[in-house]
């Protein structure tokens, strides 16, 4: 292993390259490190520029395990990281007195990815591709970079009151958090402060990124996940700040709520979803200043167009009155007071038009779908059981990572192998048995075969989220909203 002052002048070099160290604090930073190290100072002559972080932080990983410096490799690198990083007011001073947002988005997402906080070495290794099979075009990716969640911990994380600090994975707490085993090392991650409908909001990107520029928008109170008339305030001011992204709401409902629902957060980003590439397939209202109608899209969407914010709001908290009080059906607003209805709204804005996609959702359960009539039914749960938030309803599914191992094996069965399924792939039998009768044995192409059907199970799960099974009846509820 080379000299540890070496591996330290890369990274104080990195940093001058890569994380904008400034020449006045590399001697700060060096003593920094070298106090972390526990070692002493040694001149180093000709330190050749490293690109790769990883190449950097690997030896000093090595060097801090063999030297009994760490017991958690990810808090001990993020906190070295952090002190060659730029401060947390710092970034938040640069995104204030910029002119050009677009720019400062470009550089901190580059920033954010230079210094390990979207993990851009974890995500790379994602599986990704478009469907070719399906109607509309969906995106798929197994994500391995992060671990699922079951519905039930969901709901159970609303409801849990804690004392923790912080008291939840966005709370403005998180702001240098060293992490523990049971909370991620956040000493790198990096705020943006907002004010969206007069009150404090801050956002950050997420460090798994499920898609380009993949940001958080955060309430600075920690309150749970709510949908009333400010949300389409709060969404349209965050447009005007950042026009070039899109911004969305988890439903605030378990089964078809996110990941997160105790504290009041949206998502947003640079990447166009499959769901705004969607036609519009009827058009219910079309006047001076408001367009309203309903999108070609697998579940069921209301698109309001705009360039009148009041006009906008007053029209989705309209349709939302409407919804929540709806029942028809299998479609039943509340049960014993307990609601049911609610939506997912997502903004965007094409020049100066104001777009929101209302996605129309409800969490029942019954007997034969325990885990949500619209939600992916127990048939599909072998590629996909978790819940089907804002993302995977705007068309891109983040599918488990144990997919890509299980993958592997169903390859092998359709080439022929005889291999008996034991542990979770007991959950793959009807799925595999599908495959056998629908294609035999294959030889070449059993991996895209097997894409394939993924494809059309992502299609099926979109399909049981659908509020409205029969198009008139979905035209007959909008319409009501007008007429």
């Amino acid at each position: 292993m080379e000299n540890i002052n070496i591996q330290i002048e890369r990274l104080v070099k990195y940093a001058v390259d890569y994380l904008d160290l400034k020449e006045t604090d590399i001697i700060y930073v060096r003593n920094k490190l070298l106090s972390k190290f526990s070692i002493e100072y040694q001149e180093v002559q000709n330190v050749e520029e490293v690109k790769s972080l990883e190449l950097i932080i690997n030896p000093l990983l090595e060097y801090a395990k063999l030297n009994n410096l760490l017991t958690n490799e990810d808090i001990f690198i993020t906190e070295v990281l952090d002190i060659v990083s730029l401060t947390p007011s710092f970034i938040a001073d640069k995104s204030l007195k910029v002119k050009n947002k677009r720019k400062f988005t470009k550089w901190f997402y580059e920033y954010c990815k230079s210094v390990d906080y979207i993990k851009w070495s974890a995500i790379l290794k994602n599986k990704k591709w478009t469907s070719k099979n399906t109607r509309i075009p969906l995106d798929i990716t197994i994500n391995l970079s992060k671990p699922e969640k079951s519905n039930a911990d969901i709901a159970k994380a609303k409801t849990v009151t804690t004392i923790n600090y912080p008291k939840c994975l966005l709370c403005k707490e998180n702001l240098g958090f060293k992490g523990n085993d049971n909370w991620p090392a956040r000493s790198t991650i990096r705020t943006i402060p907002l004010i969206l409908n007069n009150e404090k909001w801050f956002w950050q990107y997420s460090p798994y990124s499920y898609y380009n520029e993949h940001c958080i928008i955060i309430s600075d109170e920690h309150r749970p996940m709510k949908l009333t008339k400010d949300t389409y305030r709060v969404l349209l001011d965050f447009l005007e700040q950042y026009p070039f992204y899109f911004i969305g709401g988890n439903a605030p409902l378990a089964i078809v709520g996110g990941s997160i629902l105790a504290h009041d957060h949206f998502q947003g980003g640079g990447y166009k979803l499959p769901l705004h590439k969607a036609q519009i397939k009827e058009v219910i209202l079309d006047n001076n200043n408001l367009k309203v109608a309903i999108v070609d899209w697998y579940n069921s969407v209301i698109r309001l167009s705009s360039n009148n914010k009041e006009t906008l709001i007053n029209t989705c908290e309209a349709i939302y009155q409407k919804w929540i009080a709806y029942s028809q059906g299998e479609i039943i607003n509340e049960t014993n007071g307990v609601p049911h209805n609610t939506l997912n709204p997502i903004a965007r804005k094409e020049k100066d038009i104001y777009i929101i996609d209302l996605i129309l959702r409800n969490n029942r359960t019954n007997k034969e779908h325990p885990e949500g009539i619209f939600h992916a039914h127990k048939e599909y749960h072998n590629i996909k059981s978790e819940s089907i938030g804002l993302i995977e309803a705007q068309g891109l599914f983040i599918l488990p990572p144990r997919l890509d191992r299980q993958i592997k094996i169903i390859k092998k069965i359709l080439q022929g192998q005889k291999i008996e399924l034991s542990g979770d792939m007991l959950i793959h039998q009807d799925f595999i048995n599908k495959l056998l009768n629908k294609y035999g044995t294959l030889t070449s192409n059993a991996e895209q075969i097997i894409r394939q059907e993924i494809n059309l199970v992502c299609e099926n799960i979109l399909k049981n989220t659908a509020v409205f099974k029969e198009e008139k009846e979905f035209i007959k509820f909008v319409k009501s909203c007008f007429y």
